[in-house]
Parts: structure tokens; sequence; C-alpha cells
């Protein structure tokens, strides 16, 4: 099983976090990954390629075409996955089908708008993708929307808070794949009594996935310089 990343950094034109996002690669053998809420134009993009080829076998896509800037970048390490296939991309997610190691999987990066009606046509084509899917899927990014009411401390959840998310799961047969680390993925960096915890990044999966890799696991390690934790 190949390691699989997602990281909501905004900057990647600062070198400071661009040593950071490859920092974290290295260190953790990451072989797929996304960075999130990047805000990269096109030239920016070409510029990361080619960072990113001088570090060895990376491609590097995104869902530029979809926005005016890229909300989402993905990279892969040649030297592991034999194919990737972007198969739809929006400006929520980009989903992808993965050939490594022999095994065929499918991996949906997500990065969701902030406002709840903005969010319901990823939900949307995610659960109209979720009714053809029948190899294993791994769905990891920002949701930007909690599951449950204790999935944010420093303000109270309302149950209609966590209601858009729970019905996605249900509606796609998915849940969260077991993970240590941080419980809280998100904060608004505010070191007083203002201080908010959410959790907002997950990695969840279908049945098929556990039934292909039972050992999977997530962990959510420090944010480092972002407001999230990778």
């Amino acid at each position: 099983m190949i390691n699989i990343a997602a990281w909501n950094i905004r900057g990647l034109n600062s070198p400071l976090k661009l040593k950071e996002v490859f920092h974290f690669i290295q260190s953790n053998s990451i072989q797929f990954f996304g960075i999130l809420e990047t805000k990269l134009s096109a030239s920016s993009l070409d510029i990361l390629k080619t960072k990113f080829d001088s570090k060895g076998s990376w491609s590097i896509q995104s869902n530029i075409l979809s926005t005016s800037r890229a909300r989402i970048i993905i990279g892969w390490s040649s030297a592991t996955i034999q194919a990737c296939q972007i198969i739809s991309s929006s400006p929520q997610f980009m989903h992808c089908l993965l050939i490594a190691g022999g095994q065929r999987f499918y991996v949906t990066m997500i990065y969701a708008f902030n406002q709840i009606q903005y969010r319901a046509p990823l939900w949307s084509e995610l659960t109209s993708i979720s009714q053809s899917m029948f190899d294993p899927w791994v769905l990891l990014g920002d949701f930007n929307c909690l599951l449950s009411t204790q999935d944010r401390i420093g303000s109270p959840v309302a149950m209609r808070e966590t209601t858009e998310l729970n019905d996605f799961f249900s509606n796609c047969g998915i849940s969260d794949i077991p993970h240590t680390g941080f419980k809280f993925t998100w904060s608004n960096k505010r070191y007083s009594s203002s201080i908010i915890h959410c959790k907002l990044d997950r990695v969840c999966c279908n049945g098929q996935w556990i039934a292909a890799f039972p050992d999977s696991h997530a962990i959510f390690s420090p944010p480092g310089i972002s407001d999230h934790c990778p």
C-alpha cells in the first residue's frame, strides 16, 4: 500500500512553505499527495512543476481548468505509481484512478467550499460517483464541515451543522478510516479565550477499500506553519 497525504497549506509561492511541503513528503515517504487552498496561477504552477522535477520522478496536476486559480494540486511518484488518471475534476475535488503495485483503486482529493450552499454540488457529484463505485475508494482532504457535535471546541455545534456530512457518508456508504494524532485538524490560531479548534480534515473510505487494505490508518500530524494538520 502506498502513503497518501493531503494538506491545506496556503502560500506555496513562499520558499519557506514549499520547503516545509518537500520536507513533509520526504520524511513521511509520501507517494501521492494533495495540496489544498494553493490559489496558484498557471505561471506559478509551471514554476512549481519545475521545482518538483528537480526532486525526482514527480508528476503534478491541478484543477485549474475548473477555477481561475488552482485550489487543489495533486502529485504522484512515477517510481511507485504505475498510472494515475484524473477521472473528473471540479473546483472542490479531483477524482483519480491509480494503479500501484498491481492494485487498482480510486483516490478523491477534496477541498470543500466554506459555505454550505456551495458545498451541495460537491456532495451530489461524489454521491453520483459512489453509485457506480465497486473498487477500493478513499476520500481525503478539507471537508470544511463537521460530522459530530464533538468536532469543535471553543464554540458550540448545532445538530444542523452535522447533517450534510452525515447524509453524505450514509448515501455513499463511507466511513472514517481509523486514525491517530491530532483530533482537531484546524484552529484559528488565536491563543486566547477566543481560540477555536475543529476537525475539518478527514480520511474516509468505502467497504471495498477496507477489504483490500485492512491495515489502512490515517495519521494527523502537527500543523507546522499551516493552520491545518496534514
